[in-house]
């Protein structure tokens, strides 16, 4: 098991649009200017969002990964939609025993003619397309993955639309975390 030491912990628990992600990572950068080399983790607890503003995020951390930090981001209740595959961005990847990993379809929201619908189903196609291929990318990486994912998977999956709700167990098994945080044993009252 791998354990940091004296890593700065950060909580991230919000809905990622423009304003959360633009001061979350501003909170950040200004920290690693201080902290240069530091390992970084980050609680995490999101339902997801935009992705645009959770691509600001996901290069966000990985540029913080290039300034030298250790990035560990520990799932803690859920990473739904975006959240899921901004957490791939971390060199170590946890999840909370209890906790649960979504992927689902993007979604989109459209006004307009027909050829302003054609051109956001491609984008959304796009889009679709990339998110997968991060998280599929990251699960094949992940030594001694038992399942690694792939858009086949996903597409069977969320066939019909569905949203796929993995476990703990079933996040780390496809190779989406790297493990399963350590639960601390109970201590008696004195």
């Amino acid at each position: 098991m791998i354990q940091i030491r004296n890593e700065a912990n950060f909580v991230f628990g919000l809905n990622i649009d423009a304003k959360s992600a633009r001061e979350f990572a501003i909170e950040l950068y200004n920290w690693s200017e201080k902290n240069r080399d530091k390992p970084l983790r980050i609680n995490l607890h999101s339902t997801g969002g935009n992705i645009a503003d959770a691509e600001l995020l996901y290069e966000s951390f990985m540029h913080l990964r290039s300034l030298g930090h250790f990035l560990t981001i520990v799932i803690h209740g859920r990473a739904a939609s975006c959240a899921g595959w901004l957490v791939q961005a971390a060199d170590l990847r946890v999840i909370g025993r209890l906790s649960e990993f979504l992927i689902h379809e993007v979604s989109s929201a459209c006004d307009g003619g027909l050829t302003k619908f054609r051109e956001e189903l491609k984008r959304m196609e796009h889009l679709q397309k990339k998110t997968i291929g991060i998280l599929c990318d990251r699960s094949q990486k992940t030594p001694g993955v038992v399942i690694p994912l792939t858009p086949k998977i996903v597409a069977r999956k969320l066939r019909g639309g569905k949203d796929w709700w993995l476990t703990a167990q079933e996040a780390h098994d496809y190779g989406l975390v790297d493990r399963i945080e350590d639960t601390t044993p109970f201590r008696e009252a004195a």
